[in-house]
């Protein structure tokens, strides 16, 4: 799959797109592209067409949108996680499960604040209490993550050496 970075006006990273939201932006002549050595070519033959990887908004965004809203999900969790389980630290795998830190039987939500991921017997272990009542402790307390420590360990292992100029800490 091929992907585009897309950074705003100010160098900023937004996010990363398909190469078909990378075409209709600049179709839409929305987007500037950044001169990369590595190019997203579509349609090998006389009809190719071909675009930088890194692709800069022209339009300036308001600043909220870089405190992009990330939707709750098993995988966004158990990235955040590392895909550690949060009691006792072992590395999870597809049987990872996802607990709520105040369960909901006793009014806690599906959120990132109240839930972490954990390996099945320290949740079974904990069953509908809270981690105090069960005697156990969270490594660390959960956070909502942003864009940018969310997709840092994924950035880290799969983006190409052009984007690492353009991504904080990588």
């Amino acid at each position: 799959m091929q992907r585009t970075l897309l950074i705003d006006k100010n160098y900023m990273v937004l996010s990363i797109i398909t190469w078909k939201k990378a075409v209709k932006l600049l179709a839409k002549g929305k987007v500037e592209p950044i001169k990369t050595k590595k190019r997203i070519v579509i349609n090998k033959g006389p009809n190719a067409f071909s675009f930088s990887s890194i692709l800069r908004l022209v339009i300036e965004i308001p600043w909220r949108a870089h405190q992009s809203r990330m939707k709750f999900s098993r995988r966004n969790l158990m990235i955040r996680d590392q895909h550690l389980c949060q009691y006792c630290g072992t590395k999870l795998g597809k049987s990872a499960t996802i607990d709520h830190v105040v369960p909901k039987s006793r009014g806690g939500i599906t959120s990132y604040l109240n839930c972490v991921a954990s390996c099945k017997p320290c949740n079974s272990n904990k069953r509908d209490l809270t981690p105090e009542q069960a005697g156990m402790t969270l490594k660390y307390k959960p956070k909502k993550p942003s864009f940018l420590s969310l997709y840092r360990s994924y950035l880290n292992e799969h983006s190409p050496k052009e984007w690492k100029d353009y991504i904080i800490g990588l």
